[in-house]
């Protein structure tokens, strides 16, 4: 319930579309949905409906416009399936930890909102585009805060070489 109220804000216009997109999610990302987006991060906070506890709570910077940008149904699937992707791919880099309440990461997506969701999805999949194979990566850019970037595959060995913690992010 929590997960489809901030879903609804988040998408305005999109508010139908999102409810009606939500039935043909797979199970796995209405749960990773709902978990996620009912977590806030402070001690003792949790919802009734949805009593998820636990530290740090996620905010999807551009989730908004993610969304926003949907104007058919298909399209809404898959912001959402993207959405719980980059929620899990958020937690795989920040385990959920009750010994630092109150603590938000902030997992910012620009890249991803800046294309349509279609031309992201070939992405998602790993088709070939003019760049060549990339992938989505959830990098961290600190202690409480990560990048979504479409790079190279070639790079994510670099990444490993450095030690920087990031996930790769799929659907």
């Amino acid at each position: 319930a929590i997960a489809k109220m901030r879903l609804v804000t988040m998408a305005q216009s999109g508010a139908l579309l999102v409810l009606q997109a939500w039935d043909q999610l797979p199970l796995s990302a209405q749960q990773v949905l709902s978990v996620e987006m009912a977590r806030t991060g402070a001690r003792d906070q949790l919802f009734q409906s949805s009593p998820v506890s636990g530290s740090p709570a996620l905010l999807v910077y551009y989730g908004p416009a993610l969304l926003q940008r949907c104007h058919n149904m298909g399209a809404m699937v898959q912001s959402l399936c993207a959405l719980a992707a980059i929620y899990e791919a958020g937690r795989r880099l920040w385990p959920v930890d009750d010994s630092h309440p109150n603590q938000t990461v902030t997992l910012e997506i620009g890249q991803l909102k800046a294309m349509s969701i279609s031309e992201a999805s070939g992405k998602w999949t790993g088709e070939e585009s003019l760049e060549g194979r990339s992938i989505w990566v959830l990098t961290q850019r600190n202690g409480c805060e990560a990048a979504l970037e479409l790079v190279p595959a070639a790079k994510v060995n670099e990444l490993v070489c450095t030690g920087i913690g990031f996930w790769g992010v799929h659907r």
